[in-house]
């Protein structure tokens, strides 16, 4: 009897890892600018093909039939939506800075063990480690944090380096100030992913400041490093979405159980502000130009 039941039980096994393989998956698209078509594309080239996997922009209305058994979120106004639209299934965040995921969360709160993210921007550590590496004169770093971080976002919980000064920033102390305070201790500044301390508003003030003091701002992107900040570890947003397909695939076809949590890429590049080097008498120790870097190996 029980050798009969056994080709029942596998094909009953085999069955149901089917219905989790056809299940669909929406990917939730934040906008039609190139970043977000960009890690869409590269979030497709890796996730497995025997998924049903549908794509749908933010603006476009949820549809009667539309019923996914998972949710990845491309960028921050697709999470917010998925938060809201979503709240019982699992979610996976991409292309959102961590601190941006935790506010978010903070306001709409998801199971964690229905929720994982691969954070935008890099950890302060690898900015650290990055910045030591290709510029060895720098050896003091010191870095500005909103003082209502109590306890400090998941992608600020990365700092074994204890040589990393901190100043704080009251709620309605500008940035600038807390800069200037910094500035006199340390060799350079590693910036953070926080649009309270740095935006379009404050900017200019904050470079401004540090080339005059000949004290470099390490930037969280390739944007701030384009906009005067020395150098950055970073990802492109194909990169990321390819990097976001591996780390969540097995996940959605049932090969692993549970749910992925928040973490970093395991992979980056590297940009440096030639100009802004050159006129701090700072040239860089290693060749970085198209080079991949993984977590853990030697920049060299």
């Amino acid at each position: 009897m029980k050798g009969r039941r056994l080709p029942w039980l596998l094909l009953g096994a085999l069955f149901f890892h089917a219905q989790i393989v056809a299940a669909e998956v929406l990917i939730l698209r934040a906008g039609d600018e190139t970043v977000h078509h960009e890690a869409v594309t590269g979030l497709q080239s890796t996730l497995p093909d025997a998924l049903d996997v549908r794509v749908r922009p933010v603006a476009q209305p949820r549809g009667d039939v539309e019923s996914p058994t998972a949710v990845l979120a491309v960028g921050t106004h697709a999470l917010q939506a998925a938060l809201q639209r979503y709240p019982d299934l699992p979610i996976f965040a991409l292309l959102v800075p961590g601190q941006t995921i935790d506010a978010l969360l903070g306001r709409a709160p998801h199971p964690d063990n229905d929720f994982g993210a691969l954070y935008l921007d890099q950890p302060i550590s690898r900015q650290a480690r990055m910045a030591r590496a290709l510029f060895p004169s720098l050896v003091r770093f010191g870095s500005i944090r909103s003082r209502s971080e109590s306890p400090p976002p998941d992608n600020q919980r990365d700092e074994p380096d204890q040589t990393i000064e901190l100043e704080y920033v009251a709620p309605q102390e500008p940035p600038l100030r807390a800069i200037t305070r910094l500035i006199p201790r340390v060799d350079a500044i590693l910036a953070v992913s926080d649009l309270r301390l740095y935006n379009a508003r404050t900017m200019h003030g904050i470079l401004l400041a540090s080339y005059r003091a000949n004290v470099p701002i390490i930037g969280y992107s390739r944007a701030m490093v384009r906009a005067g900040a020395l150098a950055s570890a970073w990802l492109s947003p194909r990169q990321h979405g390819a990097e976001a397909g591996r780390r969540i695939g097995p996940y959605l076809t049932g090969e692993r159980t549970g749910w992925p949590g928040k973490s970093y890429s395991d992979q980056f590049r590297i940009a440096v502000n030639t100009r802004v080097a050159r006129s701090l008498g700072l040239e860089p120790a290693v060749e970085v130009d198209g080079r991949v870097f993984h977590d853990g190996d030697a920049i060299r």
